[in-house]
């Protein structure tokens, strides 16, 4: 049986009687919730978990999510007292912060997200190849700061995601697989699955505007573009924007993967399994995992987007675990050419989970 503790201020908490561990690669903050009834009912001393205090979640003994208590909710009555805690991992600051305003030039996406998240105390480090330097790009006031970084991420290929230990990391998806399948009749407990054809397009138009120069203009800063097709959809064209500018070849890598992401996001298989472990260890999110599943019609390797770590009276010690085609979350670098002013990177607003 897993032990499942919080350590705030060199104390360990055990002994919830709820857990709820939530790590992926599609949100930008790991995070928790614990739910703990009668721990205080004999005495009146005050709580001793305050909200912001940092914090580590601890199962059997390794680290899984770094970060703070983000909401403290307790309750009593006559009869007993109970108290729910949640947290987010270390990326929550970079979601929720932003600056009034800041412009890199020459540095690498590397180097730029570690200037950014020195001052919140977030390490940052890249397990892939994040390409050259930016010639100019440009953090806008009030942006946040994530989904800022999170866009430059888009440019060079690269996916943004937290760690346990609290740092962020600059990751390709799916380069290892789980050595435990899920197989219908054996380790899955339940399944659900959404499968909706809002992101099926027939076609995906990606255009581009390549900036003047004194030297490059008229044809040479013309609209660029380029369009992937589908052969199974009916007739459903989308034209998006490509983030910052890119030549033709640029526009043709994102309108594919762009297809591939739209529908891919459309299918989502959540699979419950007992316990928190596979033959390699904990279920990680960003892994590839055989399913073989005749009741939904799957027999494909998938990529596990989303686990998520979970204790309660009825159940037990459970693990859901989040599929999706990893076609959805392929992402291909862009080449950009020398810019030569800052590069405004339009984003929208992270949500975490």
């Amino acid at each position: 049986m897993s032990n499942v503790q919080l350590l705030i201020n060199g104390q360990l908490w055990g002994g919830w009687k709820k857990v709820k561990v939530v790590q992926s690669i599609k949100t930008a903050s790991n995070w928790f919730d614990f739910s703990l009834a009668d721990r205080w009912i004999s005495d009146v001393t005050p709580m001793p978990i305050l909200k912001g205090q940092p914090c580590q979640v601890l199962i059997d003994s390794i680290p899984v999510i770094t970060g703070y208590v983000m909401d403290v909710l307790p309750s009593y009555d006559a009869e007993s007292h109970t108290i729910n805690i949640g947290g987010l991992s270390k990326a929550v600051d970079l979601v929720d912060c932003s600056t009034s305003g800041l412009q890199f030039s020459g540095r690498t996406l590397l180097q730029i997200a570690q200037a950014l998240g020195a001052p919140f105390g977030i390490a940052v480090t890249s397990a892939a190849d994040v390409g050259a330097p930016f010639p100019a790009v440009a953090l806008e006031p009030g942006q946040s700061i994530f989904d800022f970084l999170n866009e430059l991420s888009r440019v060079r290929g690269v996916r943004l995601i937290s760690l346990p230990d609290g740092s962020i990391s600059f990751v390709n998806t799916g380069t290892l697989v789980s050595p435990t399948p899920l197989i219908y009749g054996d380790n899955i407990l339940r399944a659900s699955a959404r499968f909706s054809a809002e992101g099926d397009f027939s076609q995906v138009t990606v255009v581009s505007q390549t900036r003047g120069t004194d030297t490059d203009f008229g044809a040479a800063v013309s609209l660029n573009g380029a369009t992937a097709f589908s052969s199974g959809s009916r007739y459903r064209p989308l034209t998006v924007i490509a983030d910052g500018p890119a030549n033709t070849a640029d526009c043709k890598v994102r309108s594919r993967a762009e297809l591939n992401r739209r529908s891919g996001e459309g299918q989502l298989i959540s699979y419950t399994v007992q316990g928190w472990y596979n033959a390699g260890g904990l279920w990680t999110p960003n892994t590839l995992v055989d399913i073989f599943d005749p009741i939904l019609n799957i027999n494909d390797r998938l990529l596990i987007t989303q686990i998520g770590f979970e204790v309660d009276d009825q159940s037990g010690f459970t693990c859901t675990l989040e599929v999706q085609p990893s076609a959805a979350f392929d992402l291909l670098p862009l080449e950009i050419a020398a810019i030569p002013d800052a590069v405004k990177i339009n984003t929208k607003r992270s949500k975490r989970a």
